[in-house]
C-alpha cells in the first residue's frame, strides 16, 4: 500500500478521528495531520495533537482503518513534529481498552501506560493513558527498530 501525509486539514482529519474513536476530544486549539491510502484516494489514519503545554507535553489521538497508517514516513515525522519542532518533553496518548492492537503498538514504540481516564469513551468505555518521554523515543531512526515494521 502507498500512504501519502495529509496536512493543512486540521478540521477535516480531526472529526475522522473523533467519529472513528467517538468520542469529542478536541475542544480547544490542535493541529492534524491524515494519512492517505494513495491507491484508494482514501484517509485510512489520522493524528491530532492537543493540550499543548509550550516545553512540556502534548496529547495525540490516533485512529486507523487500517494498519497501514503507521508507516515509517508517519511515525517518523509524528515524532520529529513532537520533540524536535515542538520541543516537548513528553507525548501523552489515550486509546479505547477495547483497541488491544493499538496498545501494543504504543508500548513497542516505548509508550509506558500510566493510567485509566474511566468512560472516557462513553459508558464503560474506558481510555487507556500513556505517556512517551524524548529519551524512550524508539522509533527516530527505524533502522534502530525493526519489530515496528509489521506495524505497518
Amino acid at each position: 500500500m502507498r500512504t501519502a501525509l495529509v496536512v493543512n486539514q486540521d478540521k477535516a482529519v480531526a472529526a475522522w478521528v473523533q467519529g472513528q474513536l467517538g468520542a469529542d476530544l478536541f475542544a480547544g486549539d490542535y493541529s492534524a495531520v491524515g494519512v492517505v491510502d494513495i491507491d484508494a484516494n482514501q484517509l485510512i489514519g489520522g493524528y491530532v495533537f492537543y493540550d499543548y503545554y509550550p516545553g512540556a507535553d502534548i496529547s495525540i489521538a490516533v485512529a486507523s482503518t487500517h494498519p497501514g497508517f503507521m508507516s515509517r514516513h508517519a511515525l517518523q515525522f509524528v515524532g520529529g513534529y513532537v520533540f524536535n519542532q515542538l520541543g516537548v518533553r513528553r507525548v501523552t496518548a489515550v486509546t479505547p481498552r477495547k483497541y488491544v492492537k493499538a496498545r501494543s503498538i504504543l508500548t513497542r514504540l516505548g509508550f509506558k501506560q500510566e493510567g485509566v481516564k474511566r468512560h472516557l469513551f462513553g459508558r464503560r468505555k474506558d481510555g487507556v493513558m500513556y505517556g512517551l518521554l524524548r529519551a524512550d523515543w524508539k522509533v527516530g531512526g527505524l533502522e534502530q527498530n525493526d519489530a515496528i515494521t509489521d506495524a505497518a
